[in-house]
């Protein structure tokens, strides 16, 4: 026989499997299974990856596709694609975003033929991209169904269009529209600071 290979009770209630007399498979008494060299002080998951500070989960299919989540000695956790291939993240069985494998983030349940931005929302008529404050302020880029493009605030507050840093231009919660800096003198639809030559 082999007397340090095969299974032993390591707990109340516990099995575990050793190959040339280091663990490497654990069942505890909720029905986890931990996989790896040792068997962590405290863990959460029903399936776990533990042991040396590399430690890898791998899922890969018949095709190639790879894909991984990783925990390593640099307090770093990585979940992704180790092949060639994009990343899909899906709820309710629906496609909901889509990492490229150059590394563009597609939102929506659809990628385009050639994404353009490293941030792109696809796929059904109306999609929209926005950015909020906790102070309320929201503002979103939306492409609709009836051909049009918007760029604004969905809340009450002004849209600043900056360039290096220094505001250009302002159209105001009520419509009037600021060239040449963001201060307002409330006057008129259209006000121009400065020189307008």
């Amino acid at each position: 026989g082999d007397s340090n290979t095969g299974f032993y009770f390591p707990a109340a209630d516990h099995i575990a499997a050793a190959t040339s007399g280091m663990a490497r498979l654990g069942i505890d008494n909720a029905g986890n299974v931990v996989v790896g060299g040792s068997w962590p002080a405290a863990y959460r998951g029903t399936l776990v990856v533990h042991g040396a500070s590399y430690q890898a989960l791998a899922v890969q299919s018949s095709d190639g596709v790879q894909v991984i989540a990783v925990a390593n000695a640099n307090s770093e956790g990585r979940m992704g694609t180790y092949s060639n291939h994009a990343l899909d993240l899906y709820t309710n069985n629906t496609r909901r975003a889509r990492v490229t494998t150059d590394g563009r983030l597609v939102v929506g349940d659809a990628t385009p033929g050639t994404p353009l931005g490293t941030l792109v929302a696809y796929g059904a008529s109306y999609q929209s991209l926005a950015v909020q404050s906790s102070s309320g302020v929201n503002v979103i880029a939306v492409a609709n169904a009836n051909s049009e493009g918007r760029l604004g605030t969905h809340s009450n507050h002004a849209l600043d269009l900056y360039t290096n840093n220094s505001g250009r231009a302002r159209i105001t919660n009520d419509g009037n529209l600021i060239v040449a800096d963001t201060a307002s003198d409330g006057y008129g639809k259209l006000q121009v600071n400065g020189n307008a030559s």
